[in-house]
């Protein structure tokens, strides 16, 4: 090895070590030190990008922004955001999705439109969305406050305090700037790689296989870790029960198993998660904690009240006949108001019924113009699901 390259190496070295210290700084919540180099703007433009090849991969899978279950996990997670002051959600818009199905549009069964997502949000609206996949028990979020929900957790999460879990941990991946962090972390990454294999002389190949061991997933493995652990304190100041978090990693620990994945799921060292058994021991851990930020929170047992009404009202939606069918049939023409004004033949059994304090708007119903043969046909090839998730609302534990 020539001098040179070694005087080189210990000049580049000396200057990236002080450039790394210069931007370490801690997270707040848990007093870990990080590197990070990367601008909002930066994080902006890159999450961005990854949202357009997100949508354009599981566009066609996304459940319509009205859908039942959409509505419910938006209520979940702006339980949890509006109590920590984080702003609030809304659905995301599929709008623009490429080969988007059919669905449940605003104005009845829409065709879509150009853009994605909704183009008027700001730093204080937060979009979810759901992936009717039931094969896949994931969720993840996105720079720029998008959350992104497969139907195939639901089983998991099992309850609105199991979702909870689920979204918090999420929520709590972007409260702390997770992505950022994982986007500064790979210069960190090159300029190690290159100073091994410039100076050192090591093979490139052998480098990236030990900084991804003994650098990358460890990194990886403490930001679960610290979303776990964040999450259950907004989950907690949300008024749902921690106690319950360690369930969902209990069942996602007998889904694993199911798969005979148990074994693989086990070996933290070559996994960007901890293991769930580990999971479960440190969120039992962290419970005593969760628990005085939920009595601090003087969660109204009335919260509990209204979001059980929120539940059975959704599963009422779903199991109801179509608003829109006619009492009357078209032959005998439009009815009389008492008024002596013409009224609709169709009746609105939703228009009268008062809204729930606090809760989103219902759903509305289809078209007048829509029968229900019309309308169940294409709903069908849309979301051939709806009875599953019917059961599954009805018979989950509310919070």
């Amino acid at each position: 090895m020539s001098d040179w390259r070694v005087q080189l190496g210990l000049v580049a070295g000396a200057g990236g070590g002080v450039y790394y210290v210069s931007h370490l700084e801690e997270v707040p919540q848990t007093g870990r030190y990080r590197f990070m180099d990367l601008s909002p703007e930066a994080e902006a433009e890159y999450a961005a990008e990854s949202f357009r090849e997100i949508m354009n991969e599981v566009g066609p899978k996304l459940l319509p922004s009205n859908h039942p279950i959409v509505r419910y996990c938006q209520a979940i997670a702006a339980r949890i955001v509006s109590s920590a002051g984080l702003g609030h959600v809304v659905p995301g818009s599929t709008h623009g999705v490429q080969k988007r199905r059919r669905g449940w549009g605003l104005s009845g069964l829409d065709e879509g439109e150009t853009g994605f997502g909704n183009q008027m949000t700001d730093e204080s609206t937060w979009e979810i969305f759901v992936i009717n996949d039931p094969d896949t028990p994931n969720a993840f979020v996105l720079s720029g406050k998008k959350i992104f929900v497969f139907t195939g957790i639901l089983p998991i999460a099992g309850d609105d305090a199991g979702l909870a879990t689920i979204l918090g941990h999420e929520i709590a991946h972007q409260v702390v700037r997770h992505g950022a962090e994982r986007l500064s972390q790979v210069k960190v990454l090159m300029a190690l790689g290159y100073f091994f294999d410039f100076v050192m002389g090591v093979d490139i190949g052998i480098t990236r296989i030990g900084l991804n061991l003994f650098l990358t997933l460890p990194n990886s493995r403490a930001q679960e870790s610290e979303a776990d652990r964040i999450g259950l304190r907004l989950m907690a100041q949300a008024c749902f029960d921690p106690r319950e978090a360690p369930q969902v990693w209990v069942r996602m620990t007998e889904m694993e198993n199911k798969k005979r994945l148990g074994w693989l799921g086990a070996i933290d060292f070559i996994s960007t998660h901890p293991s769930s058994s580990k999971r479960i021991k440190k969120l039992e851990a962290w419970t005593a904690e969760a628990l005085d930020v939920r009595a601090a929170s003087s969660c109204p047992d009335e919260l509990s009240n209204r979001f059980e009404a929120f539940k059975d009202d959704v599963a009422n939606r779903l199991s109801e006949p179509f608003a829109g069918t006619p009492t009357r049939s078209p032959s005998q023409g439009i009815e009389p108001m008492e008024d002596g004004r013409p009224q609709d033949s169709f009746r609105d059994p939703y228009a009268e019924r008062s809204r729930i304090p606090g809760m989103l708007p219902p759903p509305r119903p289809l078209p007048q113009r829509e029968t229900l043969e019309d309308r169940t046909k294409p709903l069908n090839e849309v979301d051939p699901v709806d009875e599953q998730w019917l059961k599954w609302l009805r018979g989950r534990k509310s919070s």
